[in-house]
């Protein structure tokens, strides 16, 4: 069985090459353009869910607003291509399928 992601970035674009990228390293993906429609999922499918990915700028709820609500349910990792959010363990995009397969799992292992 493999873990399922919750990948949530309000750039359409991102979600969809990013959704790819992930089904193809073996993991499911759930995806939302933004906080409002992740809670939703996470209402839906919460059982499902193994680990977020979030980007970190998004209007409405941010990546560090829904790493609040999220991280006692599941392990979160929070990306960003802007610099001054490239510090303290944020994801800096663009990352490498290998940086991103190490995080996750990473973060899988530490979660369990």
């Amino acid at each position: 069985m493999s873990a399922t992601v919750l990948l949530i970035d309000d750039d359409p674009a991102v979600c969809r090459s990013l959704g790819r990228l992930l089904r193809f390293l073996g993991f499911q993906v759930r995806t939302a353009d933004g906080g409002a429609m992740a809670m939703a999922l996470v209402e839906e499918f919460g059982s499902e869910i193994n680990i977020v990915l979030s980007d970190v700028q998004m209007p409405g709820l941010d990546g560090h607003q829904i790493a609040e609500r999220l991280s006692d349910r599941y392990p979160v990792i929070l990306m960003s291509g802007a610099l001054e959010q490239q510090l303290g363990g944020v994801l800096a995009k663009p990352f490498t399928p290998t940086e991103l397969l190490h995080q996750i799992n990473t973060a899988l292992r530490h979660a369990a």
